[in-house]
């Protein structure tokens, strides 16, 4: 499975004159340089969030739709532990729904855009939209078949499955934005990789308003 940035973010979460006004910014000619660090800082954040904090493009590739490997487990499941499957809820003998949902790897995704796969003749098809539900929730989307629907059958290859979705949060939180403008005006002010003072790290400083790092996710950088 992989995960690409195909569109980057067109607009920053704040703006290069705050970040000017919050560095106390003096020097012109500086401009540029501080441009790339607000850039950095916002990437910086994003991969400790493991989240796109602006609207974003992505390529989603996968080798098929299902895990074979829980697939086959259920098989097995079914033979000893039959009362296991009945306390999953499932309906016949049809997989979990959890089993064949479609979990994206990226937090706060917008829409799913289109969905392509290589059918069994290897031809490249687009999935109508009709045949699939997407929950969008901002901290786990999931995409499932329509009712009545499965996916369709892709040849056993790498990558046969791509996706293409929007993510990234609508409204960046305050707390966010301080923790960028705080991150930015450090790189500022310390711009080399060591330093021959005693630095130490200042209490409910930029970690405190992010929070603990997300985990679970797979974030592009």
């Amino acid at each position: 499975m992989g995960l690409t940035c195909t569109v980057t973010a067109q607009t920053e979460p704040i703006d290069l004159d705050m970040v000017k006004r919050f560095c106390r910014f003096v020097n012109p000619a500086d401009t540029e340089i501080l441009a790339t660090i607000a850039v950095a800082a916002r990437e910086w954040v994003e991969q400790y969030r493991s989240e796109p904090l602006c609207t974003a493009q992505f390529l989603w590739t996968m080798d098929r739709f299902i895990n074979l490997y829980l697939y086959q487990t259920s098989l097995y499941t079914q033979q000893i532990w039959p009362w296991y499957l009945q306390s999953q809820s499932l309906i016949g003998n049809r997989l979990p729904n959890t089993w064949y949902s479609l979990w994206s790897p990226v937090g706060y995704t917008q829409s799913i855009d289109e969905i392509q796969y290589i059918d069994v003749d290897g031809n490249w098809q687009v999935l109508d939209p009709l045949q699939y539900i997407v929950d969008t929730d901002p901290i786990q989307c999931r995409i499932t078949p329509a009712f009545g629907q499965y996916w369709p059958a892709t040849q056993m290859r790498i990558e046969a499955v791509k996706i293409k979705l929007t993510a990234g949060r609508k409204v960046v939180p305050a707390k966010f934005k301080l923790a960028i403008a705080q991150l930015a005006a450090h790189w500022y002010d310390n711009r080399e990789a060591v330093g021959f003072d005693q630095p130490h790290e200042i209490p409910l400083h930029t970690l405190s308003l992010l929070g603990p790092p997300a985990g679970g996710r797979y974030m592009t950088p």
